[in-house]
């Protein structure tokens, strides 16, 4: 159990201190045993912990009063729960918050928001026939993570802001001579009044670092271009603790050589010969899926459209598949043979 005079010993302070000298105490122990000063260092956090909840009492002229009556002194170490009334984590009162912006550079709230990671955008090429028939497709991923040296401050470890030189820490600066306006945000510190005193080596000063990941990433059938597919957990890490981004994939779908896309159907131009077109004939034609024959009616017309049933493009809504569409062109020779020649001139007189 503590004695009524322990938190004035662990701020190295006498009971009748002000309230200044306990803040100034609070403000010299603090920034020697701060975790980020003292990474890995078990002892200076215990005794971070300590000085943060003497201050937290000691601050406040309510429970300093409280805590000064003997016989109420040791009631000041439990809450109603049985644990601490003060603990790292969680400042206890607005000057103990002012503290840590004063050696920090920055606040720390009371219930820090843990705010989802950044969304990324990665614009993917497909071949047609994975668009159609969807497949796995491995993708890296460049994408940015919290930096491991400086932890995103920005900053070296043990470092910590400095007065804009600029605005001198107003955070903001005076129109030029002549102009008639108000004061602007000063453009070094973006208007915070303090800058970096030294950036962090490791991420130049950005508080984060760009790695890159592989993920296999599956395109499902009947993608078309312009399609955007949702990947979830994939983007940036949170660097407030939160969960990860998303990751979302654009699809752009390569050209065919020789079918393109309407709808749901593909389509094929088949050119035949007239003899062919003429007498019928069967003819090996390309899918998706490969080659596959196809029977041409005798007396087949130029511009008449085939079908091949469901070999076109699948629906994703589980409806019919389309099918593939062979548009037939009769090829008439420019050059004939006397020969050629001989028998059209006998075939048109027999017809």
């Amino acid at each position: 159990m503590k004695t009524q005079n322990n938190y004035y010993e662990i701020l190295g302070v006498a009971p009748t201190a002000s309230q200044q000298e306990i803040k100034k105490a609070y403000r010299r122990l603090a920034l020697q045993h701060h975790p980020d000063r003292n990474p890995h260092d078990k002892l200076s956090e215990d005794t971070f912990k300590e000085i943060t909840e003497a201050y937290g009492v000691l601050s406040n002229p309510r429970k300093k009063s409280q805590y000064d009556k003997p016989s109420k002194a040791s009631a000041w170490h439990k809450n109603d729960r049985g644990g601490n009334e003060f603990y790292w984590g969680k400042p206890s009162n607005e000057l103990i918050k002012d503290i840590f912006r004063d050696i920090l550079g920055y606040s720390i709230k009371q219930e820090a928001k843990k705010e989802k990671g950044e969304d990324l955008r990665y614009h993917l090429s497909v071949p047609f026939e994975t668009a159609v028939l969807g497949g796995d497709v491995k993708i890296e991923v460049p994408y940015y993570q919290r930096c491991p040296t400086c932890r995103g401050r920005k900053m070296q470890p043990g470092t910590t802001f400095k007065q804009c030189s600029r605005c001198k820490g107003r955070g903001k600066v005076k129109p030029k001579r002549g102009k008639r306006s108000s004061d602007a945000i000063c453009g070094k510190c973006k208007g915070e009044g303090k800058v970096i005193e030294k950036p962090c080596l490791s991420c130049k000063g950005k508080g984060r670092t760009k790695k890159t990941r592989f993920l296999t990433f599956t395109v499902p059938p009947g993608v078309k271009t312009g399609t955007r597919l949702k990947v979830l957990y994939k983007g940036n890490p949170s660097l407030s603790g939160g969960m990860p981004g998303d990751l979302y994939v654009v699809i752009s779908v390569n050209a065919h050589s020789c079918l393109e896309r309407d709808g749901n159907d593909i389509i094929y131009h088949l050119p035949i010969s007239f003899p062919q077109a003429s007498l019928g004939d069967q003819i090996e034609v390309p899918t998706v899926e490969g080659k596959t024959l196809m029977d041409i009616p005798p007396g087949t017309q130029s511009g008449e459209v085939l079908l091949l049933k469901q070999k076109g493009i699948p629906n994703p809504h589980g409806a019919k598949r389309g099918d593939q569409q062979v548009i037939v062109e009769v090829k008439i020779p420019s050059k004939l043979t006397a020969k050629q020649r001989q028998l059209l001139k006998q075939f048109a007189q027999i017809s």
